[in-house]
Formats: structure tokens, sequence, C-alpha cells
């Protein structure tokens, strides 16, 4: 049996090890590479390109999943005079952007996900969670 005790030569490739009667036996070390020469490429493509002629369905008065239209391309101009959602009070993460719990069952379908928009933010306005 080997007891963990072990040594290092000046030759790294030589460790010695030490048995429960304290004689001293070489081991040398497993040979290798700790990254592969030649990179983690395989060389094989597995990509599969979508063969463009399938359509996805999505029922219209489906509550959980929606189809979005594609944005219009940006026109290169900063958006002026916008709307302000609500200024908050205190602390504003992620939560109180958009609960968790029973609204992700609509994290696909943005009309209804917009619903829970803001639903626990503290309005600075009012002291008031949106409810």
């Amino acid at each position: 049996m080997i007891a963990g005790l072990e040594d290092i030569s000046k030759d790294e490739s030589v460790w010695f090890r030490y048995t429960e009667e304290a004689t001293q036996i070489q081991v040398a070390t497993t040979k290798g590479h700790s990254l592969p020469p030649k990179g983690y490429d395989s060389g094989v493509n597995y990509y599969q390109a979508p063969s463009g002629h399938g359509n996805v369905v999505v029922n219209e008065n489906s509550e959980r999943l929606q189809l979005l239209k594609p944005f219009n391309p940006w026109d290169g101009k900063d958006l002026e005079n916008m709307l302000i959602l609500i200024k908050v009070k205190g602390k504003c993460i992620t939560d109180h952007i958009s609960a968790a719990g029973l609204w992700l069952k609509f994290h696909g379908h943005l009309d209804n996900i917009l619903n829970n928009l803001f639903l626990t933010a503290v309005s600075a306005e009012n002291d008031k969670m949106k409810k």
C-alpha cells in the first residue's frame, strides 16, 4: 500500500512515493498534453443550416407564445421626447422590472409579459406599487 507522501525530484518527470514501511519507490509521471496540440476543433462541421422550407405556427389566441414582427432597422437618429414609464423609489433590480414566478409562463409573449412590467417597483410619485 502506498502512503500519500510524495516528493518531486529535480527531473519533473519522476516522482517518488513512500510505502507504509517508508521505502522510497520511483513513479513515472503520466505523459500527455494539458491541452490538445491541435486545439479542440475536431475538424468536422456539425452545423446544419435551416432548410428554409418550414413554418413556425403559433395560435393567434395563445397567451404564452407570440410571434414577433421584425423591427425596422435603426435610422441612425436618437429617440427624443420619449414617455417616461416610471421613476422608481429605492432599489430597482430585475425582479422589480419584471418579477418572476407566475409570469415566467409568458416569457415568449411580449404583450403579456409587459403586463408584468414594474409590478413590484415602488413609484417615486406616489410611494405605491403598480399591482
